[in-house]
């Protein structure tokens, strides 16, 4: 994801020796925060981009040597001035959540310019995003907060305005298209289903003792359980072993239990089947056939699902 740095000081920032190693660490391009044209160097490892909005120092990490990383919550603040509504989500689905773009993201050859825009990183993070077990950099509350203490700065209107579909803990990004593609609402493409939880915590009686299940979308009230099963995290004789047992202790607790492959959440057909089916589970009624709305569900598909499997 995005991670621009301010190299710290009121006149043109100039990095020391301690800065450079520091820095020479971490994948180029480095994407800089600079507040003016002049205080710009331009060269193939900076993309500078400029922001003169007063913020303050807890916007950033202080990483030493008068460098300064960027808190998740600005980089959600920053990102919303160039991202669309729907890709800002998926940006703090990302921060919010346990996985991260993959090792190739950010490597680009391309040479930095001031008007090299943000969204430009959009599509690499997509295509590099990987499912780890990672704690999350952020959460809904966290984002929040800063956007409640920064009024008045540049963004802010965009990313109050796609903070409400952000849920904390998603697992990987085919998790966030799935709930995206089911919940955002009509006039974004969506079914707009209600929002559920993702990955909540659920203890399962069992006659052997409880078990705890981290079900992928989890709606408590109407006891349903959505999971996402990608094609390569649910191979093997292991994993097919766990999830039978899993998905038998789900269904005999009472919890309607639904699974979404990879191919059914590419394929647009097999996905308005299980949206409206889930749809009818819920009590949620979808009240829209219209060809307008299809031509929005198609662009917000283009928009969450990468081009290549994950």
């Amino acid at each position: 994801m995005p991670a621009p740095f301010a190299p710290h000081g009121g006149s043109a920032p100039r990095i020391g020796g301690r800065a450079h190693i520091l820095l020479d660490n971490l994948s180029r391009p480095l994407h800089v925060l600079v507040r003016s044209k002049d205080h710009v160097t331009i060269s193939e490892g900076f993309h500078p981009h400029l922001w003169n909005g007063n913020v303050g120092r807890r916007a950033f990490i202080n990483l030493g040597h008068d460098v300064y990383l960027s808190m998740p919550s600005f980089v959600f603040l920053q990102m919303a001035v160039s991202l669309t509504k729907v890709e800002l989500v998926m940006l703090g689905m990302m921060l919010c959540g346990y996985y991260s773009p993959g090792p190739a993201f950010g490597r680009s050859a391309r040479k930095g310019n001031l008007d090299t825009p943000l969204r430009d990183l959009h599509a690499p993070m997509v295509r590099s995003a990987q499912a780890f077990e990672l704690e999350p950099l952020c959460t809904e509350s966290i984002l929040k907060t800063f956007l409640e203490g920064h009024p008045g700065v540049r963004g802010l209107k965009a990313a109050k305005a796609a903070l409400p579909w952000v849920r904390n803990t998603s697992a990987s990004h085919m998790e966030t298209a799935l709930y995206l593609l089911l919940c955002l609402p009509v006039h974004m493409g969506g079914y707009g289903l209600p929002k559920p939880y993702l990955n909540p915590l659920v203890r399962i009686e069992q006659a052997s003792g409880d078990i705890t299940c981290y079900p992928d979308l989890y709606w408590p009230g109407s006891s349903i359980d959505v999971e996402y099963n990608s094609d390569w995290a649910h191979c093997g004789v292991s994993a097919h072993y766990l999830d039978s047992r899993r998905l038998t202790a789900i269904v005999c607790n009472d919890i309607d239990y639904l699974s979404i492959s990879t191919g059914q959440l590419k394929n647009a057909q097999d996905m308005d089947n299980a949206a409206r089916g889930l749809a009818r589970k819920l009590k949620h009624r979808i009240r829209y056939t219209d060809e307008e709305w299809q031509r929005k569900r198609t662009r917000l598909r283009g928009v969450v699902l990468p081009p290549v499997d994950l």
